[in-house]
């Protein structure tokens, strides 16, 4: 992420609106477009900004320009290294012993789940993004101790979480497939 270390994920009620704030707000200098993506009839936009204040800034001059628009939208700050390299699948530190599956119909959401995963020393081995509307982002995460998984499954309540303990050899196997 060089210095671009802030996020803003923004999920949007359409495309139009989406290259909309693209037009009004990123200058490749301050604000760089990291992603814009469809979504079924809806709409995804990261940016990327090199200060906290400025994220925190361009958030909220994205509500007051496109609120009627905005289905969610999340600021993260210091975006830990590993995350955008997960989320393009190009990380896969090795499924630990104990899983968490949680899944959002908004990316922003799961963006920011993904990082607290990561800031936690919780593994993410697999960050998808289903492209339909709504979507499903689903995160995959590890642990060589569950009650860790446990305790962030219950802290993020909009999030569905399946717990899977003791990841057997074919489980194991599938994800080593996809390494």
């Amino acid at each position: 992420m060089n210095s671009y270390r802030h996020l803003v994920v923004v999920d949007l009620s359409s495309y139009g609106s989406a290259l909309a704030l693209i037009n009004q707000f990123s200058d490749d200098l301050d604000v760089k477009v990291f992603e814009i993506s469809p979504l079924g009839s809806a709409a995804l936009l990261i940016l990327m900004t090199k200060e906290s204040m400025a994220a925190e800034v361009l958030k909220n001059e994205i509500i007051a320009y496109r609120s009627a628009a905005i289905i969610k939208i999340a600021v993260i700050k210091d975006a830990h290294e590993e995350l955008l390299k997960t989320y393009l699948s190009q990380n896969n530190p090795g499924l630990k012993n104990e899983m968490i599956v949680l899944e959002s119909p908004y990316v922003s959401d799961a963006m920011l789940a993904a990082d607290q995963l990561l800031k936690k020393s919780i593994s993410l081995d697999d960050f998808r993004v289903v492209r339909t509307f709504p979507s499903n982002s689903i995160l995959v995460a590890s642990h060589s101790e569950l009650n860790h998984l446990v305790e962030f499954g219950n802290q993020n309540s909009n999030l569905k979480s399946t717990l899977i303990s003791n990841v057997g050899a074919s489980l194991r196997s599938y994800f080593e497939v996809v390494k």
